[in-house]
C-alpha cells in the first residue's frame, strides 16, 4: 500500500482529534487544570503550570568524569532537577573569586562533577528563599552556570561565564538519588561533548556528529478573545482596525496588534514611571506575565535580558531542543516596568499533538562541534563573535495543512545578539 495515503490518512484523523481536544481543552481544560490562572474578568488565559525554577531553571545538565563530557538536555530530567531545587539550603555565599572559563573547566574535570547550564544570567535574588543568608549587595549579582562535585555535593559553585566569577557556597538538599539521576540515568539520552573555544568563550559541543530527529505536530492557533480579555478591562472601548493581514486592537493607552498570516501578537501599552526595578525583580514580573499569556505545551525557558531595551526573552523546547522560527515562532519577549507591561511579543501558534514520522530513518546529521568551528573558520567568521551555540529546530508549517509543523534540526548560533541558522552564516560569509 502507497505510503502516501497511509500518511495522509493518519494525518487528517489526527486533525480531526487535535480539533475535539482542543474544543475540550477551551472550554473544559484550564477550569481543571491545578495551575491555571485567571485575569480580572474571569476568562481563562493560562492552562499549564511553569514553575520559576523551571522556568528560570538550567536547560542542560553536562557530567565530566574521567575526562570525558555527557550531556543532555532532556525534560524528563530537567524537570525534577527544578523541582528539586527548591529543596536546596545554601548558606550564604562566598567572596566571590576571579577566575577564567578555562579554570572553571579544569575544576569540573579535577573530579566527576556535574555542571548545570543555564541559558540566561539569573540574579541570586530570584532563588533568594534558599538562601540562609544572602548577602544584600550580592542579591543583584547573576550565574549561569553551577558546578556540583560528585562525590561532595555539599558544596557548589556558581559561576558567571560573562564576569567571569566564581562563589562557593555550602549546600544541603542535594540528595544522592538526584546525583544518580542526574549523571548515571540510563533512561535519558546523553551524547558525548567536549569544551571548545570560541573566541574566549568555551561552548559545551559534541564530539560526533549527532543524529536528531525531525519532528512533526498538530498546532492549535490561540484565539484572539484570549488576549482581548487579558488587556483591556473595557473591550467596549477597543477600537479594531484591519489592515491587510494585521488586525489592531486600540484604546486610549494600549495597542494589540494580531498579525494574521504569521500568528504574531504584540502588544504596546504607554506607562510612564521614574522609577527602576531591579533585575530580580524584572525576572518575577516578566515571569507573572509569561504564565498569564503562555499557553506551550511544553517547557519554555529564561533566554536573555537586554537591559538597553529592558526586554526579557523567553524561548519554547520541544523534547529538550529550543525552538527557532523565520517569524520568530520561538520566542516570547515582555517589557516591564514598575506600573507594569509595556510591551508583549507572543506567537499564538502552540503545539498540540505529536505526529509519528512514517520512515524509519526521520532524522537528520548535523555537524559534529570541531566540524562546525572548521566550516566558521573556512568561511572567514570571525570566532570571537560568535556567542551561544545550539542545536534547535526550525519552525516549518506543512504545505499539506496549516495545521501541521514540521521541526528541522538545525545548527543555531547568536552573533550580535541574534539567532542565525548556521547555513545563513555561511552564507552570508560566501561559504557553503
Amino acid at each position: 500500500m502507497n505510503w502516501n495515503y497511509i500518511r495522509k490518512g493518519i494525518l487528517y484523523f489526527l486533525i480531526a482529534l487535535s480539533l475535539f481536544l482542543s474544543w475540550n481543552i477551551w472550554t473544559a481544560g484550564s477550569q481543571t487544570e491545578e495551575g491555571a490562572t485567571t485575569s480580572g474578568n474571569g476568562n481563562p488565559t493560562v492552562i499549564f503550570d511553569r514553575s520559576l525554577t523551571s522556568v528560570f531553571g538550567p536547560v542542560q545538565v553536562a557530567v565530566h568524569e574521567g575526562g570525558d563530557i555527557r550531556i543532555t538536555g532532556s525534560e524528563g530530567m530537567l524537570t525534577p532537577l527544578s523541582e528539586n531545587i527548591v529543596d536546596w539550603t545554601l548558606e550564604g555565599l562566598n567572596d566571590p573569586e576571579s577566575i577564567s572559563p578555562t579554570t572553571f573547566a579544569n575544576q569540573a574535570n579535577q573530579s566527576p562533577s556535574i555542571v548545570l547550564v543555564f541559558e540566561g544570567l539569573t540574579p541570586f535574588a530570584l532563588f533568594d528563599e534558599i538562601f540562609d543568608n544572602l548577602p544584600a549587595d550580592y542579591e543583584q549579582r547573576t550565574f549561569n552556570r553551577i558546578l556540583i562535585p560528585i562525590d561532595n555535593p555539599s558544596r557548589v559553585t556558581f559561576y558567571n561565564m560573562e564576569s567571569n566569577l566564581a562563589y562557593e557556597a555550602e549546600v544541603s538538599g542535594i540528595s544522592p538519588e538526584m546525583i544518580d539521576l542526574l549523571a548515571y540515568n540510563e533512561e535519558q539520552d546523553y551524547y558525548s561533548a567536549e569544551l571548545l573555544a570560541f573566541g574566549d568563550r568555551l561552548h559545551y559541543m559534541p564530539v560526533e556528529e549527532m543524529e536528531v530527529a525531525y519532528m512533526d505536530y498538530l498546532i492549535e492557533r490561540l484565539p484572539n478573545s484570549l488576549f482581548i480579555d487579558r488587556f483591556f478591562e473595557d473591550t467596549s472601548e477597543v477600537d479594531v482596525r484591519r489592515d491587510g493581514d494585521v488586525t489592531r486592537y486600540i484604546d486610549l493607552t494600549s495597542e494589540m496588534r494580531i498579525n494574521e498570516k504569521t500568528n504574531i501578537l504584540t502588544f504596546n501599552r504607554q506607562l510612564s514611571s521614574r522609577d527602576t526595578l531591579t533585575l530580580s525583580s524584572i525576572a518575577e514580573n516578566s515571569y507573572r506575565e509569561l504564565l498569564r499569556v503562555e499557553n506551550w505545551t511544553q517547557e519554555t525557558h529564561f533566554h536573555h535580558y537586554n537591559r538597553e531595551r529592558n526586554l526579557a526573552t523567553f524561548r519554547r523546547y520541544i523534547d529538550g531542543w529550543p525552538v527557532f522560527g523565520p517569524n520568530g515562532e520561538g520566542a516570547l519577549e515582555i517589557s516591564v516596568t514598575p506600573n507594569g507591561l509595556t510591551y508583549l511579543r507572543v506567537p499564538l501558534a502552540v503545539v498540540q499533538t505529536p505526529i509519528a514520522p512514517v520512515e524509519d530513518s526521520y532524522t537528520k546529521t548535523l555537524e559534529s562541534g570541531r566540524d562546525l568551528r572548521m566550516q566558521l573558520a573556512e568561511s572567514g567568521v570571525d570566532l570571537d563573535t560568535v556567542q551561544n551555540l545550539r542545536i534547535g529546530l526550525t519552525w516549518r508549517t506543512s504545505e499539506e495543512s496549516s495545521r501541521v509543523v514540521h521541526f528541522e534540526p538545525d545548527w543555531y548560533l547568536m552573533i550580535d545578539g541574534q539567532w542565525q541558522r548556521l547555513h545563513a552564516v555561511l552564507n552570508t560569509k560566501g561559504g557553503m
